[in-house]
């Protein structure tokens, strides 16, 4: 049989060579899109065993367990049991594999450093607040759990400078809003029994530390920063509560989270809400924490009685709980300026 002549031979390579380019080049889409397999192994991988505060609040542990359980304790005391899978490169969707709600599904969205997620809840509607990684305990030997607890939770103006005001969060997480916009993110740990160290995990200068050095009453810090040379300047304590006040002074709310309860922390100090006048209660607010109001009922009517706000990182919401110290107040969210 003759050979087909070096035109056709040259057109059917030709196809060959660019079918398989225009399927490999698909194919490149299609990963791009959904995330690699390899994304998302690496993210499992990276994720199993990591324990995280529920919608940022602190009673609500969850553990992304390595066996794909997804275990919250308050989902499984109303018997739901669910499963959660790496979706995409810094994505994880957990669905419910229990007979009450099977198959609802949540979306959960992680940080570049993984260090805390939003997302979509069950119903796909409610957004998740900010919910942040529970850093890992020292092993045995290691740590100095008094000051980690004496610590954690406080604010202190880094340098000095009252514009810069850090947090050392409890759930180990060091929290600076200039380093966060430069995309560095921290965590902190009590190295001495009057020193912390911390270290950077961000792919952003990872793994560089700064050590503080506390005076013995806890009132302040100098230390080293994060290239080892540059000295800290004296980092006072913010006062408990001082900045909070400052910021939440003329807010609005809504209370329990219901639209027709409006409720103002006022600058004068009082808690102004309208059913509550109605029905003869007045109260003043006071910050007592870094992220914490106490309301007290100053009316003969529940004289005394105390409610606790407790607001989250970003002061866009709060909960707490009510005047009677048993009921819990439901996220109540800043109503926007």
């Amino acid at each position: 049989m003759r050979a087909p002549p070096t035109c056709v031979r040259l057109w059917a390579g030709l196809s060959l060579v660019t079918g398989f380019t225009l399927a490999t080049g698909f194919l490149h889409q299609v990963a791009a899109a959904t995330g690699t397999g390899n994304d998302t192994e690496i993210l499992a991988r990276d994720l199993g065993g990591t324990r995280w505060f529920w919608h940022g609040r602190e009673d609500r542990v969850l553990e992304l367990r390595k066996d794909g359980t997804f275990d919250l304790e308050d989902w499984k005391q109303q018997g739901i049991s669910a499963i959660w899978k790496a979706t995409g490169p810094k994505q994880v969707t957990v669905t419910v594999v229990s007979q009450k709600f099977r198959n609802l599904t949540a979306t959960l969205d992680f940080d570049t450093s993984l260090n805390s997620f939003t997302g979509k809840d069950l119903d796909q509607k409610r957004a998740i607040a900010p919910s942040p990684r529970i850093a890992v305990s020292p092993g045995p030997g290691g740590g100095h759990p008094a000051l980690t607890k004496l610590l954690g939770g406080t604010q202190w103006y880094w340098h000095g400078k009252k514009d810069r005001v850090l947090e050392f969060r409890k759930d180990g997480n060091f929290q600076l809003a200039d380093w966060a916009q430069q995309g560095i993110s921290a965590v902190w740990q009590a190295s001495g029994e009057r020193e912390v160290t911390v270290t950077v995990t961000s792919a952003k200068f990872k793994n560089l530390t700064a050590t503080l050095i506390f005076t013995e009453n806890l009132s302040l810090f100098t230390g080293t920063d994060l290239d080892k040379n540059r000295i800290i300047a004296v980092s006072p304590r913010v006062d408990d509560g001082a900045l909070l006040a400052q910021n939440l002074g003329g807010t609005r709310w809504l209370w329990h989270g219901k639209k027709d309860r409006v409720m103002k922390l006022r600058k004068d100090g009082h808690f102004e809400l309208g059913d509550w006048n109605q029905q003869g209660i007045s109260a003043v607010w006071q910050a007592t924490g870094p992220r914490e109001v106490t309301v007290t009922v100053i009316s003969p009517k529940f004289r005394d009685l105390t409610a606790t706000l407790v607001f989250d990182g970003g002061l866009t919401s709060f909960t707490g709980t009510d005047l009677d110290k048993k009921r819990q107040v439901v996220r109540s969210p800043r109503v926007d300026h």
